[in-house]
């Protein structure tokens, strides 16, 4: 009678310890078809994707040149990765608000290498507005020219313990 009692007791305690929750394991990889001269020719493709499938991510990709997906479609996405080679793109202002919107609807980002929106293919500077509404939204300092290489002069200002 007494194993009986435990097992009932374990029985309607293994729900509340095993409660599951989904996780959304799509990440949506940001392409300028314009940096690509072959397909799969992209470094996500070549180097990030294998390691995030690994995790259990599936990749979805898009055109930054080209149509990006609405808010509505973005709810499916855990997030966001770019790897661009240059800072220019097609219609760079707009990706940049794009993006912006993205994280302020709680996405996650990862740029590797380039934002890519400094400039757009034509050489136009984005307006600044909108690179300071990006980098508060990334929640990042940001200061024009003020890259280093030398890790001697970087000063890290803040640091969050769940990064």
């Amino acid at each position: 009678m007494r194993k009986l009692i435990y097992i009932i007791a374990l029985a309607l305690l293994i729900p509340n310890i095993a409660h599951a929750e989904k996780i959304n394991r799509s990440i949506l990889a940001i392409l300028d078809s314009s940096e690509i001269e072959e397909e799969y020719d992209d470094h996500i493709h070549q180097y990030a994707e294998m390691p995030l499938n690994h995790l259990g991510y599936k990749l979805d990709y898009a055109d930054a040149t080209k149509r990006l997906p609405t808010d509505e479609e973005m709810k499916k996405y855990h997030g966001i990765i770019t790897w661009f080679t240059d800072n220019a793109i097609h219609d760079a202002a707009n990706y940049a608000r794009w993006l912006t919107r993205q994280l302020n609807n709680g996405k996650k980002l990862v740029i590797m290498d380039e934002p890519g929106f400094d400039y757009d293919d034509k050489g136009k500077a984005t307006p600044r507005d909108v690179i300071d509404d990006f980098y508060s939204a990334f929640n990042v300092d940001y200061t024009p020219y003020g890259f280093t290489s030398s890790p001697f002069v970087i000063e890290i200002v803040r640091n969050d313990p769940e990064m």
